[in-house]
């Protein structure tokens, strides 16, 4: 089971991609104001907390997606503070849950098609794929 923290000031978006990522039975998903640091999993945020969450211990921007409403965001500085996954307002959920599920594949899990079609994570117990040098963009 992947835990994932939704903590965006979208309600109906939040909805819909808990919906979304709930769908295939593998995640436990939590709406929340603020994500808790102790919850293992990805993270998603509205990019107007990034600022408060530099401050908070234990919470790595590594598992962070970041939600943005805005066209210009300031990609290099998200990127030097190790955020590698955004989700702009404008796409539909169903975009936002690819993004997550790249996040958790990133973080160790691995997503797979079902033979219908269905992408779903799961765990990954290899640990060969860290050792490889890996690049990433912002979606």
């Amino acid at each position: 089971m992947h835990n994932v923290q939704i903590a965006i000031s979208d309600l109906d978006y939040a909805e819909a991609l808990r919906d979304l990522l709930m769908a295939d039975g593998q995640h436990q998903v939590h709406i929340v104001s603020y994500p808790n640091p102790a919850i293992d999993g990805v993270v998603v945020v509205d990019d107007t907390i990034v600022s408060r969450m530099t401050s908070s211990p234990g919470l790595d921007f590594d598992r962070c997606v970041i939600f943005t409403q805005k066209v210009a965001l300031e990609v290099n500085q998200l990127w030097e503070a190790g955020v590698r996954h955004v989700i702009h307002g404008d796409q539909p959920p169903n975009v936002g849950r690819l993004v997550v599920l790249a996040a958790e594949k990133r973080l160790g899990g691995s997503a797979v098609l079902d033979r219908s079609g269905n992408c779903h994570a799961t765990a990954n117990t290899s640990h060969q794929a860290s050792s490889r040098p890996r690049t990433y963009s912002l979606i």
